[in-house]
């Protein structure tokens, strides 16, 4: 009796399975994938100029450059592009140390990043001072960071950092 019994809930079980696996393969017939390319940079700490050690490594205007190249590369393809930055672009350099960062916040205004996220090394000048920083700034690309608790004295991290960006990209929604 006790095996039999399992054996009717594991034909139920089964049944259930199926049915899932059919609805969800009705549903995914309609689907259809999207390309999309992702350029990324992180940890760049205020490398504005190139190295001093190899020409080709570093500096703003190389990366710019090839930004532009993979992009318009993949935008005669079809394919869109979004660009991003995983944080720490500020602090780590002579550049940070000359105004705390600001020009590195102005050189990412720049480069065309669709989103920034904020790193450790970007508010090392203190709360106050990346308050008044973003607060000057005008920025043309969205901040982000998660799980980050913004006191009320903060208007303009307030303002201006947000805990997600969601993206359309030709009917496709993608959040960072």
């Amino acid at each position: 009796m006790f095996f039999n019994s399992h054996l009717k809930r594991g034909a139920a079980m089964n049944k259930k399975h199926i049915y899932f696996i059919l609805i969800t393969a009705f549903f995914t017939l309609n689907a259809h994938a999207k390309l999309v390319q992702i350029l990324h940079t992180n940890d760049t700490h205020s490398f504005m100029d190139n190295t001093t050690h190899s020409n080709e490594l570093g500096g703003a205007a190389r990366l710019k450059s090839l930004m532009d190249f993979y992009k318009n590369k993949m935008l005669d393809e079809g394919v869109k592009t979004l660009v991003m930055d995983a944080g720490d672009f500020a602090e780590g350099n002579l550049f940070y140390m000359a105004d705390l960062g600001r020009k590195a916040f102005e050189l990412h205004n720049e480069m065309g990043y669709d989103v920034g996220a904020l790193g450790n090394h970007d508010y090392l000048m203190g709360g106050r001072e990346l308050d008044n920083i973003l607060g000057e700034m005008d920025l043309k690309f969205p901040l982000v960071a998660a799980n980050l608790v913004i006191d009320s004295n903060y208007k303009n991290l307030q303002n201006k950092i947000k805990p997600y960006q969601e993206f359309d990209v030709d009917g496709i929604k993608i959040a960072v």
